[in-house]
């Protein structure tokens, strides 16, 4: 049986050492808590390792663990994301100022948004745009934050060139017409109404 055990001299009124005391505790259930806890460390550490998605762990104050994806993404180590000022990676102040009384709120128990899109500024000073889920855990025995972080710049890229187009095709003086193989019209830029006597593209939709 493991057990604890506490020794304490023993001394009379002349500071005379008389003896010792020995304090014996069973530790099986505590050897038990941190075996599984232990355990519930490793898990986390081989889950999050082994996903596309940056991940971190917020707890008391500060980021405890970002997984390999996490630190590729932002360029920051473990330790500067636990020495940073966390306020000052989103892009303004105020922004992060807010995110962390969200934290703060959530391990409070209070009721906050669980998913957001922010942008992060990486090691280098870039902006990326990055979407959020967080969830509230039990991590090493106490309250803590899962987050789990995905990349959104190729999306935003996308959606920019999609502008762009968009943009050129309504500027061309041309008439353009997007058509289903049925011959019904989905789209067509400002030009085409003109052309064909409308007072509207909606009117030919």
């Amino acid at each position: 049986i493991p057990i604890e055990i506490q020794v304490s001299n023993l001394y009379d009124q002349n500071n005379k050492l008389l003896g010792r005391v020995g304090v014996f505790r069973d530790i099986r259930k505590q050897l038990a808590y941190e075996a599984k806890i232990t355990e519930n460390k490793h898990l986390y550490e081989a889950v999050v390792e082994n996903i596309n998605d940056a991940v971190y762990i917020y707890q008391n104050g500060k980021i405890v663990f970002v997984n390999e994806q996490m630190t590729k993404l932002y360029g920051y180590s473990l330790k500067d994301f636990q020495t940073i000022n966390l306020a000052s990676l989103f892009e303004t102040q105020e922004i992060g100022k807010e995110i962390l009384n969200n934290a703060r709120l959530r391990l409070q128990g209070e009721k906050v948004p669980d998913n957001y899109v922010l942008k992060v500024r990486t090691k280098t000073g870039q902006l990326k745009p990055s979407e959020f889920s967080a969830k509230l855990i039990s991590f090493e025995g106490e309250k803590a934050i899962l987050a789990v972080v995905r990349d959104l710049s190729e999306t935003y890229q996308h959606e920019q060139e999609i502008n762009k187009l968009y943009t050129a095709i309504q500027s061309s003086p041309q008439a353009i017409i997007i058509a289903s193989t049925w011959g019904v019209i989905q789209y067509c830029n400002k030009v085409v109404p003109m052309y064909l006597g409308y007072n509207s593209y909606k009117e030919l939709l």
